[in-house]
């Protein structure tokens, strides 16, 4: 098996790293990835830019490609430009910070693999939930990556139409397991908003975002609820934007 990956956290992330020693294991890797940070980004893939990208040898990794662009960029560049041969797949993180419910329209990660799913290539994104500022235990976060990638990828390459999945690992104490692996739907409900507010003396406000991540409602049997309580999620994403219910209906254009 060969997969890309990448990452929205740059190609320093300790992340990339924890993602690359959980595949290296059972699949060749190829690390294609932004030379910075694009947390947040969401599907932004600008097209009438010109995109540097640097062949560097990695301590690490081995040969790796730089991109001076943004995570939808890396993996167009990956499947279309930089390898001989498509990969079987692209997989995405591990983000620090989950990426759950709603989260899915914001992120760079799971835009990369969005990416290879539009381009015909299987696509995963994986996120590990970070709380209250702790520090991320990595060589937990890649076993238990390990564990969920391995068969997944198995399951996804070859499939038609190409399949894009979303993972989040949970956050446990050192020492603790996931209590399962949930195939869960993600949540639809909104995140927590709240806004602390500054007042400028030029008759400007400024806001900053100030919800707590926790707060976000959970319902059940959902990728919100379920990384919560301690369960890695695997939640199918799909490129269907349509509602499914529409019909398809024509009529002649009338001047009013």
């Amino acid at each position: 098996m060969r997969c890309v990956i990448t990452t929205d956290d740059g190609i320093d992330a300790p992340g990339l790293r924890a993602l690359h020693g959980a595949l290296r294991e059972f699949s060749d890797v190829v690390v294609v990835a932004p030379a910075e940070e694009w947390s947040g980004c969401g599907h932004c893939a600008p097209l009438r830019r010109p995109i540097a990208v640097e062949r560097r040898r990695h301590p690490e990794y081995g040969d790796v490609y730089v991109v001076h662009g943004q995570p939808p960029d890396c993996t167009r560049l990956a499947l279309t430009e930089l390898l001989a041969e498509r990969p079987d797949a692209v997989v995405a993180g591990i983000n620090r910070g989950a990426n759950i419910g709603v989260d899915v329209y914001y992120s760079g990660t799971v835009a990369a693999a969005r990416e290879a799913g539009i381009l015909g290539c299987p696509g995963i994104a994986i996120s590990q939930l970070v709380l209250a500022d702790s520090p991320v235990d990595w060589p937990a976060a890649t076993a238990r990556a390990r564990c969920v990638l391995e068969p997944l990828l198995r399951e996804v390459a070859g499939a038609k139409p190409a399949a894009i999945w979303n993972v989040n690992l949970p956050h446990l104490p050192t020492d603790a397991q996931p209590k399962g692996i949930a195939r869960v739907p993600i949540a639809v409900t909104p995140n927590a908003m709240h806004y602390d507010k500054q007042a400028h003396g030029d008759n400007r406000t400024v806001y900053h975002y100030a919800a707590r991540y926790p707060d976000r409602v959970r319902p059940p049997d959902t990728d919100v609820a379920c990384v919560f309580d301690g369960w890695v999620t695997l939640s199918q994403l799909t490129l269907e934007t349509t509602c499914p219910s529409l019909r398809v209906e024509r009529r002649g254009w009338e001047v009013s």
